[in-house]
């Protein structure tokens, strides 16, 4: 899994965000003026990271269209931003869980319904279908504006953690490690599921 942070402007976050990439085993990539865990950054980024900026793996680019070029269409690329067309996550994961069930040779069929899914290279179907998390870039922006619509436009998906209350988003940070360990138990869910229905 790749977590993928565009201008957020806390070391403090990105310390957090290393911390739980460290227990997630994910790597991290860093975009434009995100502070990087190194010079004048690195003694905030460790009073959080708590020496996760030393064993996780990270890249930087200066904007998210290089990451796009290198992580290509044999990744699956999903922002996390909340926004009028956005989706929410958890029905996200209910329709994941169809496919990933299906005992038909062509499951992507059996969901042409779903406009959401119709855009997919036969690459990014098998990466959903193997719940292949090695594959999967999470995107995730600034605290304050989030994602650019430009750049959500570009990723495969935009989806949203569902808010019962007040406030319109959470911490990046918090949304992070949320998202983040919701995609590995479904992994964990999904992995052994032909074995358990024999």
């Amino acid at each position: 899994m790749f977590i993928v942070l565009v201008n957020v402007r806390s070391g403090w976050n990105v310390g957090s965000v290393m911390r739980t990439c460290d227990a997630l085993g994910a790597k991290l990539i860093l975009v434009g003026y995100t502070p990087k865990p190194i010079g004048s950054s690195l003694k905030l980024i460790q009073k959080t990271a708590i020496g996760a900026e030393k064993t996780v793996a990270w890249q930087h680019f200066s904007h998210w269209n290089e990451v796009l070029t290198e992580l290509a269409t044999d990744y699956l690329h999903i922002a996390i931003e909340i926004s009028s067309t956005s989706q929410d996550l958890f029905w996200f994961l209910q329709i994941w869980r169809e496919l990933v069930v299906k005992t038909t040779s062509k499951p992507e069929l059996d969901l042409q319904s779903h406009s959401s899914f119709q855009h997919l290279n036969q690459e990014k179907w098998e990466i959903l279908k193997t719940v292949n998390l090695d594959k999967i870039c999470l995107w995730f922006g600034n605290e304050i504006h989030g994602l650019e619509s430009v750049l959500c436009r570009q990723l495969d998906f935009e989806l949203h953690l569902p808010m019962k209350g007040t406030k319109e988003s959470l911490n990046v940070a918090n949304t992070v490690c949320a998202v983040g360990y919701l995609c590995s138990w479904f992994k964990v869910f999904n992995q052994n599921y032909p074995s358990q229905t024999k």
